[in-house]
């Protein structure tokens, strides 16, 4: 999705200001759900270390 976020050039004639504004607002929603996932990936993490010291064994604690 980041790869979507193109801001007007210079050269730009007509509406840019809306333009810039709607890709500012896709980069807003790009960075949040780069926090929601870092933070996922976090709480994923505390949680296989909370089975692997509960004594499950791999398959349980690190599927990959």
């Amino acid at each position: 999705m980041s790869a979507s976020v193109h801001y007007a050039g210079g050269n730009c004639v007509s509406r840019c200001a809306q333009w810039n504004e709607h890709q500012q607002q896709k980069q807003q929603e790009v960075d949040t759900m780069k926090a929601q996932l870092e933070e996922a990936q976090r709480r994923q993490d505390q949680l296989r270390e909370a089975a692997r010291q509960e004594g499950f064994g791999g398959s349980v604690s690190d599927p990959d």
